[in-house]
């Protein structure tokens, strides 16, 4: 749900992005599954999650986004499964 630009600038591994403007006409492109979706501080997340609810997709946002994430990795508290 980030830009191209926050998307390239660093990526929570395993990520898949197609910026919140796009998602609309990019509904095919989403993974199957449940998601968990994030922009940079979830705003942008938040918008995502209700538009792909709205298509039938189970999608919850990561509050405080991709900078909840770093700051989470950065002090160790982060685990990967």
């Amino acid at each position: 749900m980030r830009s191209p630009g926050e998307f390239a600038a660093g990526a929570i591994p395993g990520a898949v992005n197609i910026p919140v403007d796009e998602l609309r006409d990019r509904l095919a492109d989403v993974p199957e599954g449940e998601l968990v979706v994030h922009c940079a501080v979830g705003l942008r997340g938040h918008i995502a999650a209700r538009i792909l609810a709205a298509h039938g997709r189970r999608a919850r946002n990561l509050d405080g986004g991709y900078r909840t994430w770093t700051a989470g990795t950065a002090s160790g508290a982060a685990q990967t499964a």
